[in-house]
């Protein structure tokens, strides 16, 4: 038992004392970022929500976290084995690619590799931005990007797709690695690697 992984979550700041709060995706990339270490939970600090302004205060923050909590949930049979194996960056840690590995598996999911990649070139202030301000976090959107990853010895791949919404991500074997085509790439994406020894649906 004592070599059993702990489980671990993120509490992400859901106020702020100085006019700047998260923003969407701002809160969404923090998520990602928690997501390829392997959390097991999420839950958002509210500090003295009577006089500090807090997520009820920013609607768009609001509409983040249901639909994040929503999405959290759809991923809940991948999420809650998922195993952290190892995270790279592609290009420099400034303004790079991140992708993160994590294996995950069960009876009635099978077994596959969750991957987390994450855009890190983006652009933040500190300026308020409540009330109407103006937003102070922004993507820098890239192009045409293509990740590999080596092919674990028990990985047989079905298929590669996004876990949200099922729609299949092209993909090339070469060898050993797992090319996957991404295209544009605005925050991140999540992609998860079936295994074809597993559940076939």
């Amino acid at each position: 038992r004592m070599c059993r992984p702990k489980p671990w979550g993120w509490f992400p700041e859901a106020f702020t004392a100085d006019q700047r709060i998260l923003e969407a995706e701002e809160l969404r990339l923090l998520t990602y970022a928690a997501l390829s270490y392997g959390i097991k939970f999420l839950n958002y600090y509210i500090y003295q929500e009577k006089t500090i302004a807090g997520f009820s205060k920013s609607p768009s923050l609001l509409s983040a976290i249901r639909k994040i909590n929503g999405e959290l949930k759809t991923l809940e049979p991948i999420l809650g084995s998922a195993l952290p194996l190892s995270v790279q960056t592609l290009g420099e840690r400034k303004d790079g690619t991140r992708v993160a590995i994590l294996w995950s598996g069960g009876e009635n999911l099978g077994e596959g590799l969750l991957v987390v990649v994450r855009n890190l070139d983006y652009r933040s202030t500190r300026g308020p931005n409540l009330n109407n301000g103006k937003k102070r976090f922004k993507i820098i959107s890239k192009e045409n990007i293509q990740i590999q990853i080596r092919k674990p010895s028990w990985l047989t791949v079905q298929k590669v797709e996004d876990p949200l919404t099922h729609v299949v991500i092209p993909h090339q074997m070469d060898g050993e690695m797992i090319r996957i085509e991404l295209g544009r790439l605005e925050m991140g994406k999540l992609l998860w690697i079936k295994d074809a020894k597993g559940n076939q649906s």
